[in-house]
Formats: C-alpha cells, structure tokens, sequence
C-alpha cells in the first residue's frame, strides 16, 4: 500500500512477521541507494521520523522505518519484548525486505535496539546515528541499577493519565513534539507501556571493552532531561571517541523539537560515510 506522510513523501505500506507479531513497515526509495531504517523510542511509532524521510530521500538514501513489536500498528505486544528481541525483530524485517547494509538512526529506545543490532549483526550496518539515547554497555553504579528497577515499581502505581502528561511535558520542548507525544501515548495502553519499559530497565550489558563497530554519530537535545541520557552520552562520546552534537532548545525528542537542524548534522555524516560531499 502506498501512502504519503504529512511532508508527502510516497512511502510504500508492507506487513511483515516477526515472531508472533505482524509488523508495519514503510519503505520508500529504491536499491542501489543506501538505505537507511529508523528506530522509534519507547510507546512513540513511526511518525516519529515523519521529519526527516523527505529529507533523507532527498538527499539520495532509501528510507526504512518501521513500528516495533508493540507499538503503533504492530500489535499485539509479542509475549517477549526485549531489547535483543527487538533487533532481532528488525533483522527478520530487513531480511524479508532483502535490504542488507544499512545505516541505523535510533531514538531513545531505537538506540538501544540500534546498539544491540550492532553488536549482533557488525558486518550489516555502514554507520549509526543515535538521538537521545544512554549507551547501555557502559558501566552502571549500583545505585542507578537499582533506582531504574524501582521505576518499575514506581510507574506501576502512577496513574496513568499524570505518568503521560509527565512523558510528554519531559519529553518535547515544541508545540508539534508534545503534540505528537500526547497523541501517541494515547494510543499505548499501561499494560503495554510497562512491559516495554521493564526491557529498558533490563538492557543494561556493561561491557568495558565494547566499542561500537561502525562509524557513530551522537545527537543530544540541550534541554533533554530523561534520566542520565545527557551524561551517558557525553560519556559514550569520550568512550568510543565520537562526535556529540548538543541541539540548542531542544528536548529529548531533538529530531522534532529542532528537525532541520538534526536532518542537517545527520545527513552530512551519511553523505560522508558514503564519500559523497557534505551539503
């Protein structure tokens, strides 16, 4: 099926199978170009990206972006749903797409998943753009294990309706990126926003000697406040000697709060990566 997102770029609907899921995938472009495939943050949905697909068509890439297991139209929530899961969820994707070497972009959650895709399938993926999102094989202090655990806890009895006014006032500094934010919560239910964050408590892999194997770039919005992702990116940077880029104004979802400026940086890194000049 083919559709056209709110800036009209023509992308094609497929519904594809991951495990016990039916999982909604759009794609738009075609090979010989690079593709490159957009990962979603936690109870967000393809949409997410809505900003960036024309742009990145434009400037000569394939585009893949889907709603993972769970989220958006890729329902129900599988049984398991975890961050491995979840990449292995999305190399059964772009295998049935016969899309083979791609550049990964991943928002908060999507990092996460990006990271371990990276980890799993090295020799897939030319580099990787992440928005947003801590650097799960860095070591962690007992004392932040044990305060993400006790979230759990914590979101269990916060009533839903507070919990999602707080996610989208936290998570967006514009008018169009809580706009969105409240909308898509809306569509999650608890149950399955708990579940997918009881697998974000539960990736943490430290791992001292991981570096990522691809070139990285790392986009961190100024006012992003979610959780220590300002500090483990910043330490990420340090640790595997890559580029971090802090948007002026924008919050943890940088890509809509301070879209041109994040097509800009990310598009740039792309072209470079496949020796073509910056814009």
């Amino acid at each position: 099926m083919n559709a056209e997102n709110v800036a009209g770029a023509s992308e094609t609907e497929h519904v594809l199978m991951a495990r016990e899921t039916p999982v909604h995938v759009w794609t738009a472009g075609a090979a010989p170009a690079p593709a490159v495939v957009f990962i979603h943050g936690a109870g967000t949905d393809h949409h997410m990206f809505d900003r960036q697909i024309p742009a990145v068509l434009a400037a000569g890439f394939r585009t893949v972006r889907w709603d993972v297991g769970g989220h958006g139209l890729s329902k129900p929530m599988p049984r398991s749903f975890t961050i491995p899961d979840a990449a292995a969820d999305l190399a059964t994707v772009l295998d049935q797409l016969d899309v083979q070497q791609v550049h990964l972009v991943g928002q908060s959650m999507g990092g996460n998943i990006a990271q371990e895709f990276v980890r799993t399938s090295p020799g897939r993926v030319s580099g990787m753009v992440v928005i947003g999102s801590a650097c799960h094989t860095l070591p962690v202090s007992r004392t932040s294990r044990w305060v993400l655990r006790a979230s759990n806890a914590v979101f269990v009895l916060w009533p839903y309706k507070q919990l999602k006014h707080a996610m989208t006032r936290g998570g967006a500094v514009s008018t169009q990126g809580q706009r969105y934010l409240a909308d898509v919560f809306d569509s999650m239910d608890r149950g399955d926003f708990l579940h997918v964050w009881r697998a974000m408590t539960r990736c943490l892999d430290p791992d001292p000697a991981h570096r990522v194997p691809a070139p990285l770039l790392l986009i961190l919005g100024e006012k992003d406040a979610t959780g220590d992702v300002a500090g483990t990116m910043r330490a990420w940077a340090d640790r595997d000697r890559a580029p971090l880029h802090v948007i002026p104004g924008a919050g943890h979802v940088a890509n809509i709060d301070r879209s041109e400026e994040v097509n800009r940086l990310m598009i740039d890194f792309l072209l470079t990566l496949d020796g073509r000049e910056e814009r």
